[in-house]
């Protein structure tokens, strides 16, 4: 398989999402999402996006559900933006969207290439997928000389899986072959068709790939895998422009997050809603969702980690030696994340 140039990649990104940008139109549309429970008219609006239908990235709809946003002053918009990095880091930059859920990679890459994007928040500082392969894969040496499928370039998925291969001591690129496809339906859909012999799955769906008949080669949640892989973006001009709103609106996660770990019931609601699944017949995938992704692992203080950060910067720097220049630090702000942890505020919602 050809080698990919990463250095590339971070250099087209600021050129990318320019160009992005200047194709978006005036206004996003909005996801419909429940009423709010107080007068818009006294809140501030804001444009928040999610890249994916995914229990990850539910927080935000969880807080819009529950009015969490209008406790502190916020009417919040939810904004599904899909195709990759480029097109969230261009609406963030042209102000289109004030804060987004997204992988980290996107954002790391952005800043890496000069983009002015930060990390605000790691809600997840693991990968959540689990390496799933077709029945005739017994062991990891199996992989070798075949085909498996990822997202696309740079992705938290993409990345992901390069972690996995070298943790069964494979070697991506060389020993395995690694096909960027898009989203995990796109991926289990090359599995059935027998084009791809594995690809990385996240809860819920890895029940749906284990009844489609296939099985767990490693789950990346059970290893020593740092990543950032959802996170809360935005730039730092929106931060010094507008503490007080941003201000709010962490307030706001933290609170979400809080109350859904209390709330199994409104919590499901949420994820059933949000993922548009049936409460009935999809109780098992969304109970799954509940117990280990947001009660296990969703973090109570969503500090994205320097190590998870630093996964990303050395696979960029492989490529690219100017990224060894980067800390972890130069890609994230977590002044009022601390500030919320320091004060006692997080520490009250649990009690």
């Amino acid at each position: 398989m050809k080698k990919h140039n990463r250095q590339a990649i971070a250099a087209s990104w600021m050129l990318v999402a320019l160009l992005v940008a200047a194709c978006m139109p005036a206004r996003l549309a909005e996801v419909q999402a429940p009423s709010q429970p107080t007068d818009v008219a006294q809140l501030t609006k804001l444009n928040v996006c999610y890249t994916a239908h995914n229990p990850t990235q539910s927080v935000s709809w969880y807080a819009r559900k529950q009015g969490i946003f209008a406790k502190y002053g916020l009417d919040v918009n939810l904004v599904l933006l899909t195709g990759g990095g480029p097109p969230l880091v261009a609406a963030l930059l042209a102000g289109e969207v004030d804060f987004c859920h997204t992988g980290g990679g996107p954002i790391i890459n952005a800043a890496v290439a000069g983009a002015d994007v930060v990390l605000v928040a790691g809600l997840f500082n693991m990968p959540l997928y689990s390496l799933m392969v077709t029945p005739e894969i017994k062991q990891p040496e199996d992989l070798k000389g075949k085909i498996v499928a990822s997202g696309k370039l740079g992705s938290s998925s993409d990345l992901a899986i390069r972690q996995a291969l070298v943790y069964l001591h494979l070697t991506p690129d060389q020993d395995v072959t690694i096909l960027q496809a898009g989203e995990q339906g796109d991926r289990l859909t090359l599995m059935d068709s027998g084009q791809v012999v594995g690809t990385l799955v996240s809860i819920p769906e890895t029940i749906k790939a284990q009844a489609r008949g296939y099985k767990p080669l490693l789950d990346l949640s059970k290893v020593d895998l740092p990543q950032v892989t959802s996170t809360i973006a935005t730039t730092r001009a929106n931060l010094k422009a507008h503490p007080a709103t941003a201000l709010a609106f962490m307030q706001a996660i933290v609170t979400a997050i809080a109350q859904m770990k209390q709330d199994e019931a409104g919590s499901k609601a949420a994820i059933a809603e949000f993922l548009e699944m049936d409460p009935t017949t999809d109780a098992a995938l969304i109970a799954e969702s509940y117990k280990v992704l947001i009660q296990q692992d969703l973090a109570e203080i969503p500090y994205p980690t320097e190590l998870g950060i630093q996964t990303n910067l050395d696979a960029l720097a492989q490529e690219n030696p100017t990224v060894s220049d980067f800390k972890p630090a130069d890609v994230i702000d977590i002044s009022i994340l601390r500030q919320l942890d320091e004060s006692g505020f997080i520490r009250k919602l649990y009690q």
